[in-house]
Formats: structure tokens, C-alpha cells, sequence
């Protein structure tokens, strides 16, 4: 839940430095769809974490602030590649991270919230993967 808590908030703010900064139309609608639905995700997190006497992340790892703020820097096209790449290797690993909840998972509410969570986090990357070989 940590991990996956502070994946859905640097979602969020890699996709509000893109919903502005992205050159490419594609790429801000893009941002915009990873700013609701990792919204969304946070939510049922939360809910699933409170129910089970949990916390969840307030922010992203310091890792992930380091590299947003790094492709932040970047301009037009080379901004558009830095956060297509980012979204590209944190899908991944949310992927992964996922499968293997639903796998191997021991808490069957936050298993089922793997498994429901996991189909936009697939959609996500495909779409993530597109853009990139779209530039």
C-alpha cells in the first residue's frame, strides 16, 4: 500500500507538470487522464486502507520528487519524452507490483483492489507506450 500510495500521488504531480508543460496536444490529454485516474486509484485506496487500519502516503517517495523535478526541467520535446519515458517505467513497476498482489496477495480486500486497479494500470501503459512511439 505505501509503494502503490506513492505511486498514485507521483502520478498525479508528474501529470500536473505535464497537463502544462507537455508541447504535445497527445501528451497533455495524456496528463489529464493520468491526473483523474490516479486520482480515483488514491481514493479506493484510501477507503481500502482505512477500512483495514491503515495509512497511505501523504506525498511521493523522495526518489520520485527528484525525478519529476529533474523532467520538469525539460522543454518541449524533450519534456514530452522525459514524462512519456517516466510513465513509461512507473507503469511498469505498478504493473508488476499489481500481479503480484493479485498473485500472491494475502489481504483479500486489497487483493481485490489489485485486480479491479489493474486493467487501467495495463490500459495506461499501452497508451503510455503509443505515445512514445508516436515522437
Amino acid at each position: 500500500m505505501q509503494t502503490a500510495g506513492q505511486d498514485n500521488l507521483a502520478e498525479e504531480l508528474a501529470a500536473s507538470y505535464a497537463s502544462t508543460g507537455a508541447r504535445s496536444l497527445a501528451v497533455k490529454t495524456f496528463a489529464f487522464r493520468m491526473m483523474a485516474d490516479h486520482a480515483n486509484m488514491a481514493i479506493g485506496m484510501r477507503q481500502v486502507a482505512t477500512a483495514q487500519g491503515m495509512t497511505v502516503p501523504t506525498s511521493p517517495s523522495d526518489t520520485q520528487i527528484a525525478e519529476i523535478t529533474a523532467m520538469s526541467a525539460s522543454h518541449g520535446g524533450a519534456f514530452d519524452k522525459a514524462y512519456v519515458a517516466q510513465e513509461i517505467t512507473r507503469h511498469k513497476a505498478m504493473l508488476q507490483a499489481y500481479q503480484g498482489e493479485v498473485a500472491s496477495g494475502t489481504d483479500p480486500a486489497i487483493k481485490k483492489y489489485a485486480s479491479d486497479r489493474l486493467p487501467v494500470v495495463q490500459y495506461n501503459l499501452k497508451a503510455a507506450e503509443a505515445l512514445l512511439s508516436q515522437s
